[in-house]
């Protein structure tokens, strides 16, 4: 009975151990170990992100020396088919112009150099017609000469003022008026007399 009660004792404790002390030493062993892996983390993060940027680096100029190569060496090899391809047609060309004007008849090569005698060209070309030189404007004098030889339509002008004129204007034609206009501007020049010619004359 003392040994069967003795091993109930050993179970009760290895159980009161395991159930109390395990998670104490579980979080002690945490505490100690957590930070370190934190630290080892953050320095492998640290590490792929430097090698990153290093192999990206090595792409960039690895694509730029590729691109300064194929520019270098491409510039040349595209003027050199532009060549060919300006030779090609040029002689593609030289081959119609034979083919249609026929390379083995001598006339065929004399088309557009034969050289043409200036008096043949002068012969050729249809006299030009000269147009006569425009007639000069009549000056302001021959014009007031003109006026002053024709009787105005308004009688004893010189002697009406200004608003004696304007009354006898709106019974005038238009012929009349710009005798009256002319008249005006060459000798008195008075701005209420022009300025109701020209409204009727507007009108």
């Amino acid at each position: 009975m003392s040994d069967d009660n003795s091993k109930k004792d050993d179970g009760s404790d290895n159980a009161l151990e395991l159930a109390f002390f395990a998670p104490i030493g579980l979080a002690a062993i945490a505490r100690d170990s957590v930070p370190p892996m934190i630290d080892a983390l953050v320095e492998r993060g640290r590490s792929e992100i430097g090698a990153s940027k290093q192999r990206l680096n090595m792409q960039i100029t690895q694509a730029k020396m590729i691109g300064q190569f194929a520019v270098q060496a491409g510039v040349p090899m595209l003027r050199q088919r532009i060549d060919q391809q300006i030779d090609s047609v040029r002689q593609q060309a030289g081959q119609l112009t034979s083919a249609f004007f026929g390379g083995d008849d001598p006339q065929a090569e004399q088309v557009g150099t034969t050289a043409v005698a200036p008096e043949e060209l002068d012969a050729a070309t249809p006299p030009r017609a000269v147009a006569a030189p425009p007639t000069p404007p009549a000056t302001s004098a021959e014009t007031s000469e003109t006026v002053q030889e024709t009787a105005l339509p308004i009688a004893d002008y010189d002697q009406l003022a200004a608003s004696q004129v304007v009354k006898h204007l709106g019974g005038l034609s238009l012929a009349e008026l710009d005798i009256v206009r002319i008249y005006e501007s060459e000798h008195r020049n008075r701005k209420t007399v022009l300025n109701k010619v020209d409204q009727l004359i507007a009108k």
